[in-house]
């Protein structure tokens, strides 16, 4: 994962994040775009996600992932990879002649297909 400058960030910011908004959300995701978006999916703990904790994941995500543009998406539940386990950063990639054809669904259990994905 990177910011808008090409700098690394380590995926362990996120697990970070969540661990103190214990209260506010079950599960999440990071998920880079190949176009450099970056998208949370968060299963909150209650039915909505509490208008401090969105501001608390912009705040952090505007300091260390600086000028990514953010997207927060909430979901019911987040997929397990085949092996039963949850994959919390996901990196896209761009597709490649080795990559064709390989379906999100075949790491993550959805249908849809998505060009290429590198799980982190």
């Amino acid at each position: 994962m990177h910011d808008a400058h090409g700098n690394p960030v380590e995926g362990i910011l996120f697990n970070i994040l969540f661990l103190n908004m214990a209260k506010y959300a079950r599960q999440f995701q990071a998920v880079q775009h190949t176009d450099g978006r970056l998208t949370l999916r968060v299963v909150p703990a209650r039915e909505a996600l509490a208008p401090e904790a969105e501001a608390l994941i912009r705040a952090f995500v505007a300091k260390h992932v600086a000028g990514v543009p953010l997207d927060i998406e909430l979901v019911r539940e987040i997929p397990l990879t085949r092996a039963g386990k949850l994959c919390r950063v996901v990196v896209e990639k761009p597709a490649s002649p080795q990559g064709a054809g390989r379906s999100w669904g075949d790491v993550a259990g959805r249908t849809r297909t998505d060009p290429g994905v590198e799980l982190s």
